[in-house]
C-alpha cells in the first residue's frame, strides 16, 4: 500500500471511526499507546481541527453568539459533517444554513454567515487587477458591452454587517443596538486586498442589473432617476467597475 492510499484509507477510517485491519497493522505506535488509543487521539485532533476551521471562517458569528453557543453549534456541525479532504479550504460552505436552523434570536445570523463565507472565498482568489479604466472610454462606456467578474458580492442586510465585522476584533465601540438599520455593501478584491465598501441604493441596483444587462445604458432603465442623480455616485461606480467587470469579448 503506497503512502497516498494509506493516507486516504486512514482519513476515511478516522471519520467513520472504523479503521480496517490492514490499516491498523501498518500504523506506527506512539509511545506506549495501542493502535486503538492512537486512533482515538487522531479522531479527537481531527474534530478539533475541523472545529477550528469553522471558528476561523465564522469569527463574527462566534462573536455574536458567544463562546458556549458557538462552540456547541460548531461541534454539532463537525460531528454531522466530517470531511474526507485534507484541503479544508471550502469546509463549512453550508454552515450558514446549519447555524440559521439553530439560532433564532438573531435574525441577521444567516446574512452574517454568508457574508463571512463569501469574504474568505474571495480572499483566497488570485489577485484581482483592474481589467480596464472606464474613464478612458468616455461617454462610450455607457453603451460598451460588459461582463461581470466573479470577484465581488453584494449584500443587503437589516443590520450593518460592516460594523459587525469591525466589532469582532474590538475595532468599534458600537453595540448591537447601534447597528440596526439596512446597509448595502459590496465585497470585492482590489489587487491583493479585500475591500468592504458601503454603497448607495442606486449603485447597488445598477450593479445588480448588470447581471442581466450587457450595457450600463440598459441597466439604468429600471432605476429611479434620483437614485443616481448625484455625480459623486457615478465616480464611486466607475472606480468599482474596473475591478468587478470587464469589457465583453466580441
Amino acid at each position: 500500500m503506497n503512502h497516498d492510499e494509506f493516507q486516504n484509507k486512514f482519513l476515511k477510517g478516522v471519520i467513520a471511526k472504523d479503521i480496517s485491519e490492514d490499516i491498523m497493522t501498518e500504523m506506527i505506535p506512539i509511545g506506549e499507546l495501542s493502535n486503538e488509543q492512537v486512533l482515538e487521539v487522531y479522531q479527537n485532533d481531527y474534530r478539533a481541527r475541523l472545529q477550528e476551521v469553522i471558528g476561523d471562517n465564522y469569527e463574527t458569528c462566534w462573536f455574536v453568539l458567544g463562546d458556549e453557543d458557538f462552540l456547541d453549534i460548531s461541534l454539532s456541525y463537525v460531528e454531522s459533517r466530517p470531511s474526507e479532504f485534507t484541503n479544508l479550504l471550502h469546509y463549512g460552505d453550508d454552515f450558514p444554513d446549519f447555524i440559521t436552523s439553530r439560532v433564532k434570536e438573531f435574525s441577521f445570523i444567516k446574512d452574517l454567515a454568508e457574508f463571512e463565507k463569501t469574504f474568505w472565498h474571495l480572499f483566497h482568489q488570485e489577485d484581482n487587477s483592474k481589467a480596464f479604466n472606464p474613464q478612458e472610454l468616455g461617454e462610450g462606456i455607457f453603451e460598451t458591452p460588459l461582463e461581470l467578474k466573479g470577484t465581488f458580492a453584494l449584500f443587503s442586510s437589516d443590520v450593518q454587517l460592516s460594523q459587525l465585522w469591525q466589532m469582532r476584533k474590538g475595532d468599534s465601540n458600537k453595540s448591537f443596538d447601534d447597528i440596526q438599520g439596512n446597509e448595502l455593501v459590496i465585497l470585492y478584491k482590489k489587487e491583493e486586498k479585500m475591500q468592504i465598501q458601503i454603497i448607495s441604493e442606486g449603485i447597488f441596483e445598477l450593479i445588480s442589473n448588470l447581471r442581466s444587462h450587457e450595457t450600463i445604458i440598459s441597466a439604468v432603465e429600471d432605476i429611479e432617476e434620483e437614485k443616481l442623480s448625484d455625480p459623486s455616485l457615478w465616480s464611486v461606480f466607475f472606480n468599482l467597475l474596473g475591478y468587478i467587470a470587464e469589457v465583453k469579448s466580441k
